[in-house]
């Protein structure tokens, strides 16, 4: 479950329990209206109860006013008490309609109040029909008194009732107010409770895993990059739990595939194709020094022929930039690797050493790339020393023609001239075989760099947000991008250099004195040549040893 979703269920439970205390508190309000509209018609039942039983009094004393003293206008007033008894009587009808109990009481008292004023209407009426006699007679006979006193019995007795159900409406509505206020607290300490418990449920379930990163997080801080665990749910922390689990085991690869602990990161194969480089500078200059004693044989030399074999000794000086080039990228690495080992143990200094790794890393896959590419290019040097051993054949097969026309030394010569050329077609292959084993050294180092490369750029997209300081980074690796595009540019000319170097040898016309002199000098240049045979067998061992 999200965050979101748990947070939102807390206002949704605290939403439920005010809804229903809200619902409590209305009944409850309801009850003690009820009560009170109850109340107040037991307080009107009184009060008619108590003016019925004054206007049965008030009957009662008009007629014997009119009976003592024959005044008709006692007459007046008792047809006044009487139609106020029956507006009484009426009232209370209305107020007990609808309680049974206290109509069954009214529905006693009433034939009481009929009797009393029937006889009330007989004394009166004997008074003024028959005269005070009998009229008086009649009222000694006790009977109004009697019904009088039994009418405020009866009056009496459900004055008591009455008061007793008011206060038992009254306790009612007492109860009711306190249950009123007793659920409106309830339900706000319930809708506390229940948001402290929810609420503390909740942020143990975000504590704990935070503080599991946390701990994770200071581990890698601190070198040891190890995964987090026990962080499980379906909510945005199980999430960043993940994606942090994901950038420890890209780091992890890229500990052991781009620090090489087994002797085979990029620092190692370069440092072999630093020694191979050098290898093959020894050669070019080994070659140059050779090609410097064999034109010197010539008698004005043929301005081609000068002019390529000044590309040569270009081609020994373009070498030695190579090499430091190769030295260059080398360093670069080396400190790279140093700095990634011994880096700083805070996870932003280690992202910043990721970053200049990887762009330093990427520029020299760059340089190492184009390494290659130049030294495969470089095969037009086999292809001259090829030349040149054609060209020694001929000079062999002349010597040996020479040597069957004229007889005597030239045969010797023929032999030395022939060991000569075979010397060179093997130099030749070697040189192939060292140059085949340079670029192939380089490529793999290249693709070692590659691998850490895209291990690096795993790592650099899992930290993330840390891209903008690849800018400040950048500009120690300024220089050598310069010079690495001044040597691509210098070995492409050195490449059509060397094919018309081959091209002017095939089209020189060489004089019958020239010829003669080159091959006098042949015999001194052949004796260097031997010697480069030799160191550059020397040279090869070194790259098959690294």
């Amino acid at each position: 479950m999200k965050i979101g979703p748990k947070i939102s269920s807390i206002a949704g439970g605290v939403l439920v329990i005010l809804l229903l205390s809200g619902y409590s508190s209305f009944v409850c309000v309801q009850d003690l209206i009820d009560s009170n509209k109850t109340a107040l018609k037991t307080v009107k039942t009184l009060r008619e109860l108590e003016n019925l039983l004054g206007r049965v009094a008030d009957f009662e004393s008009n007629s014997r006013g009119y009976l003592l003293s024959g005044d008709r206008d006692f007459i007046q007033l008792n047809d006044a008490s009487l139609k106020e008894v029956e507006d009484s009587i009426s009232t209370l009808n209305e107020l007990t309609k609808d309680e049974p109990d206290r109509a069954k009481n009214l529905a006693e008292l009433l034939p009481l109040i009929e009797s009393k004023v029937e006889f009330v209407k007989s004394l009166m009426n004997t008074m003024r029909l028959k005269g005070a006699a009998e009229a008086t007679a009649l009222f000694k006979t006790e009977r109004g008194r009697m019904l009088m006193d039994e009418i405020r019995h009866k009056v009496s007795d459900r004055v008591a009732f009455e008061e007793e159900v008011l206060q038992k409406q009254l306790a009612n509505s007492k109860t009711t107010a306190n249950n009123t206020f007793f659920s409106t607290i309830s339900g706000g300490i319930l809708a506390l409770a229940f948001v402290s418990l929810w609420s503390f449920v909740i942020i143990q379930g975000l504590l704990n895993p935070l503080q599991r990163l946390s701990r994770a997080m200071e581990k890698a801080g601190a070198g040891r990059f190890e995964p987090v665990t026990g962080v499980e749910g379906r909510d945005e922390l199980s999430d960043l739990a993940s994606t942090f689990n994901n950038m420890i085991s890209s780091l992890r690869r890229m500990e052991e595939t781009y620090i090489g602990t087994n002797g085979t990161s990029p620092v190692h194969a370069l440092g072999l194709v630093k020694q191979h480089a050098q290898a093959f500078h020894y050669v070019i200059n080994d070659l140059v020094e050779a090609s410097n004693q064999l034109v010197n044989g010539f008698e004005g030399q043929p301005e081609e022929l000068q002019a390529s074999l000044e590309q040569i000794r270009n081609l020994s000086k373009q070498s030695t930039e190579t090499c430091d080039l190769i030295d260059e990228i080398a360093q670069r690495l080396t400190r790279s690797d140093e700095l990634r080992r011994t880096g700083h143990r805070t996870l932003d200094e280690i992202d910043e050493q990721v970053n200049k790794v990887l762009t330093e890393a990427d520029s020299s896959v760059q340089r190492v790339k184009g390494l290659a590419e130049r030294i495969h290019d470089l095969d037009g040097l086999s292809v001259i020393m090829d030349d040149m051993a054609n060209r020694v054949g001929i000079l062999s097969m002349s010597s040996q023609i020479e040597a069957k026309k004229n007889g005597g030394g030239f045969e010797a010569f023929a032999d030395e001239m022939k060991n000569l050329s075979e010397r060179m077609r093997q130099e030749s292959v070697k040189v192939k075989h060292l140059l085949f084993t340079m670029e192939r050294t380089i490529y793999r180092a290249a693709g070692d760099n590659e691998q850490a490369q895209e291990v690096m750029r795993k790592a650099i997209t899992v930290i993330g947000q840390l891209h903008v300081k690849l800018d400040a980074l950048l500009e120690p690796i300024t220089e050598a991008g310069t010079k690495a595009h001044t040597l691509e540019e210098r070995l492409e000319r050195q490449k059509h250099q060397l094919m018309e170097f081959q091209h002017i040898l095939e089209r020189a016309n060489l004089t019958s004195d020239q010829k003669q002199f080159f091959i006098k000098q042949v015999n001194s240049t052949a004796q260097e040549v031997n010697n480069f045979g030799t160191e550059l067998g020397v040279l090869l061992e070194k790259p098959s040893s690294s």
